[in-house]
């Protein structure tokens, strides 16, 4: 399950998860899964048919809302919530935002599972690749690669180039999105001027990336930054 939680948070919960710095969004949905009893297999059964979420995953959106205030006790939406995290959603453009801010608003009041329907549909269908089950990495991939990132596996450079790809920071004909990613440096508190440069420089001098082996001049760039 340790991979499960940094794509939930990307597909289910953060488009809508508040900004807050105080809200710690991987112990939500941790808490949420584990309340709901997700499994792995409820995951991948959403991602092939997110037009009819499970009981299961309704709740535990519903969860996950409640959780860091986005959904009030009285079941309606803080819409002021929302309108901040949207702001700070790293992959979508502002029509796409401003559209789903006005969605939640005419949301009814959610009091049960089944009403999260309605506002389910306010987000964007995800057409995300499970990267991790595509190329079959397990827990053991992951941890061998946080050790020796500079060794990565064939395994781990597919998983990484389809994770990059499915998250636009590589653009469908293998460049860089250097736009997306100079965007997230600047929000980064925690990086400093002249990691950003560093990092920008390298992207910036990087070729196209075709194959799973082209990934690796993008790992150097990267891996500091906690990208993966």
């Amino acid at each position: 399950m340790k991979m499960m939680f940094p794509v939930l948070i990307t597909l289910v919960c953060a488009v809508v998860l508040t900004a807050a710095e105080e809200i710690d969004k991987e112990k939500i949905v941790k808490e949420c899964t584990d309340e709901n009893g997700l499994k792995q297999e409820d995951f991948d059964n959403w991602m092939k048919d997110q037009d009819n979420p499970t009981e299961k995953m309704l709740c535990f959106m519903k969860c996950c809302h409640e959780k860091d205030g986005s959904l009030k006790k009285d079941g309606k939406w803080d819409i002021e919530a929302l309108g901040i995290n949207t702001k700070t959603m790293l992959f979508a453009n502002d029509s796409v935002k401003a559209e789903i801010r006005d969605c939640f608003s005419k949301v009814p009041p959610v009091k049960t599972c089944a009403d999260m329907k309605a506002a389910h549909k306010c987000v964007p269908e995800s057409k995300l690749r499970n990267c991790t089950a595509e190329f079959n990495v397990m827990p053991e991939d992951f941890e061998k690669f946080e050790k020796e990132p500079e060794n990565a596996s064939e395994k781990m450079l597919c998983y990484i180039k389809c994770n990059s790809e499915v998250n636009n920071m590589i653009n469908a004909d293998g460049i860089v999105n250097l736009k997306l990613l100079t965007d997230f440096m600047k929000r980064n508190k925690n990086l400093k001027d002249k990691e950003k440069m560093d990092a920008e420089k390298c992207l910036g001098d990087m070729k196209p990336v075709k194959s799973c082996a082209d990934v690796k001049p993008f790992i150097h760039c990267m891996y500091d930054l906690k990208m993966f």
